[in-house]
């Protein structure tokens, strides 16, 4: 077998390799690229260890592609090798190695912007194969789909991503703010700058001007005409036609088709000559039919040819005028949903939700009923502690996508606050069928063992989320949450601080930390971090009712506590607890008729065993032991057990305080 036999074997194998990785067929990948390295392994190793690096990568193998791309005898370092080891580094959770990789393409990517030889993307096949380049016959999508094209713009993203995981939140910005230069439609940046508290400006993102760049962009890449959808239906019929007529146009065009989706099987060499073949044979084809026509139509006349020009001329304007107006109208409307969108989720994020719900519900109908936006319209009614509308709108995308994952920890808190238990066990299941490797699913049942005061088997599901996924922050919430319930302080604060390392963020996390220090009886430091809560969530209900209990903790401040205790009143007219809290103030104060007012206005919408035992305490302060014992005997028919206890107490004082009272008179 001679060199040129055996380089010939290798073309073959790598177009194979090639079409496999496309077609997901990454077994069959790995298995041909064991071939090409076994076959030729000098000149063809560097070939063969991407491609296989590539293939054990897609499978999930992320060790096993960085083994081959830095431990394989004779490999190089190339651009799309350095880009394929950041990203193994980065699904490893290796951060400081990910980061130095990253960093490294970026300064090449600046170095060439400067010189003007950059772009969006670069393709580094002729680089990376040489010679052999010429006869790949691939598309750019199966191109970028085995890592021959960077996408730089995705090198940005991925680097911001990595820079805010290590808490370097100024670089992160930076690196995000870039990938939005080069891809205005990048949503992961978006989202994670919204996320940081550094949401774009709606006037400096998905612009008209830089969408249609974009687009134009793109269609060159791919080797697609920005053409109305109207006319490339037109098209698809005149192909359709022509195909049933048995046009010679249809079957040429299909096949040129299929050669650019997918590389063929064929020798490299062969499909130069065959393309150089097809081209004369087309070339004399024509000549010929040229020639024939000429001798068989009459030539028209000058009038006839200036006028058919004319016609040709005007129509063709016609048509790039009304094409160009069509795709201004399209980037506009493209435009408008996204900062419309933009501007929910930032309001979302920055937890302004009055005006996250505005923002959405500008959105027309079938962009409202999308899961995504539901997602979000039921995590902005959850942050406004509306738990009902929430429930209702985390339902309804469930209902659209039933594989849903994102928010559903959010929905199973939000069930766990409206204690519909049968909901909460329900959703549990369905998310344990769909995906028992979410870190939702065992934060969802987590919720559901917490719900029925199964403390232990909710501990257990939400380390089982932790470990799943070690950086799902509500996880380390949740689980920081239930210690705290079990009086577990100690493992309640790392899970709080861990939340709060990985979001700073992250409101709830600072709430659980201020929960356990007001356990603790540390008031003042308590304050500080349920204010930094509140700086976060101005609008959460819950921050500003515990704001009123901690501050009057402090006698000197009761007043402060009632004043925020009547503005969550005003907030929240219905909600019980509130109502509660502040005649509890207006007791210490000794204001005794305001606050059995306040107590009686609750009682105008349901009855509650709390509430008759508060009033009970009150006309026992103000020494009116008849109305005592009767508020308390109402308490008494309530069915918790700990108010029934209570309240017999309360009646023994009261009886002890009446015997001693007709002794004395006796």
């Amino acid at each position: 077998m001679t060199t040129l036999d055996t380089t010939a074997a290798v073309e073959l194998l790598q177009s194979s390799a090639i079409s496999a990785l496309h077609a997901g067929e990454y077994e069959t990948a790995v298995f041909l690229c064991h071939r090409i390295m076994s076959l030729f392994p000098l000149p063809s190793i560097s070939h063969g260890i991407f491609l296989l690096a590539r293939a054990q990568y897609l499978m999930g193998n992320h060790r096993a592609a960085l083994h081959t791309l830095t431990d394989t005898v004779g490999s190089t370092p190339t651009i799309p090798t350095t880009y394929l080891q950041a990203l193994c580094y980065s699904n490893m959770g290796l951060l400081s190695q990910a980061n130095a990789s990253f960093t490294s393409l970026v300064r090449l990517h600046n170095s060439t912007s400067k010189t003007g030889s950059a772009g969006p993307v670069t393709d580094y096949t002729d680089q990376y194969y040489g010679n052999a380049a010429a006869g790949l016959d691939i598309s750019f999508s199966v191109l970028l789909s085995i890592g021959l094209v960077i996408p730089w713009a995705s090198v940005y993203c991925k680097l911001g991503l990595i820079q805010r995981r290590m808490g370097l939140v100024e670089d992160a910005v930076k690196s995000l703010h870039t990938t939005l230069e080069l891809d205005p439609l990048n949503w992961t940046a978006v989202k994670t700058l919204c996320e940081m508290g550094f949401p774009p400006q709606r006037d400096h993102v998905f612009e008209p001007t830089a969408l249609s760049a974009h687009f134009k962009s793109i269609m060159q890449h791919i080797g697609t005409s920005h053409q109305p959808i109207s006319e490339q239906k037109q098209d698809l019929e005149s192909h359709a036609s022509s195909l049933q007529q048995g046009g010679a146009y249809t079957s040429t065009r299909l096949r040129s088709i299929r050669k650019v989706d997918l590389p063929t099987t064929q020798p490299t060499l062969g499909r130069r000559v065959a393309a150089r073949t097809d081209s004369k044979i087309t070339a004399g084809s024509a000549h010929r039919k040229r020639t024939r026509d000429e001798h068989t139509t009459t030539a028209p006349s000058l009038s006839q040819q200036s006028s058919g020009k004319t016609k040709t001329h005007v129509s063709s304007q016609s048509k790039d005028n009304q094409a160009q107006e069509t795709n201004q109208t399209a980037t506009e409307l493209v435009s408008s949903t996204l900062k419309d969108i933009l501007s929910g989720y930032a309001a979302l994020c920055t937890f302004n939700i009055p005006r996250a719900l505005r923002w959405f519900k500008i959105l027309s109908a079938s962009q409202r009923r999308s899961p995504d936006i539901l997602i979000m319209i039921g995590r902005a009614y959850f942050e406004a502690t509306d738990y009902e509308l929430a429930a209702r709108a985390f339902e309804q995308a469930r209902r659209l996508q039933p594989a849903q994952m994102n928010e559903m920890d959010t929905y199973g808190t939000c069930l766990w606050h409206l204690r519909k238990v049968i909901e909460l066990s329900y959703l549990g299941k369905e998310l344990e069928q769909e995906n028992r490797l979410a870190p939702q699913t065992w934060c969802v049942i987590g919720n559901y063992f917490s719900l029925n005061q199964e403390h232990d088997q909710a501990i257990q599901s939400f380390q089982r989320a932790i470990k799943v996924d070690p950086e799902f922050v509500n996880a380390h919430t949740l689980i920081g949450h239930e210690y705290l319930t079990s009086e577990d302080l100690e493992n309640a604060a790392i899970h709080f601080r861990t939340a709060l390392r990985l979001n700073p963020r992250h409101y709830s996390a600072l709430y659980g930390l201020a929960s356990l220090l007001y356990k603790q009886e540390k008031y003042t430091i308590a304050e500080f971090y349920n204010n930094k809560a509140m700086k976060l969530c101005r609008f959460n209900l819950a921050l500003l009712e515990f704001a009123g209990a901690i501050v009057s903790k402090d006698p000197k401040r009761l007043e402060v506590a009632l004043k925020i205790y009547t503005h969550c009143g005003k907030l929240a007219p219905q909600r019980t607890s509130v109502q509660l809290s502040k005649s509890n103030v207006l007791t210490q104060l000794g204001k005794f008729q305001e606050a059995l007012e306040v107590l009686e206005s609750i009682l105008l919408n349901k009855r509650d065993s709390n509430v008759y035992f508060k009033m009970g305490e009150i006309y026992d302060k103000m020494g009116d032991a008849n109305n005592a014992l009767l508020y308390y005997s109402k308490a008494h028919d309530g069915k918790s057990r700990k108010i029934s206890k209570d309240v017999q107490e309360a009646m023994r004082g009261i009886q002890d305080k009446l015997d001693k009272a007709g002794a004395i008179e006796s």
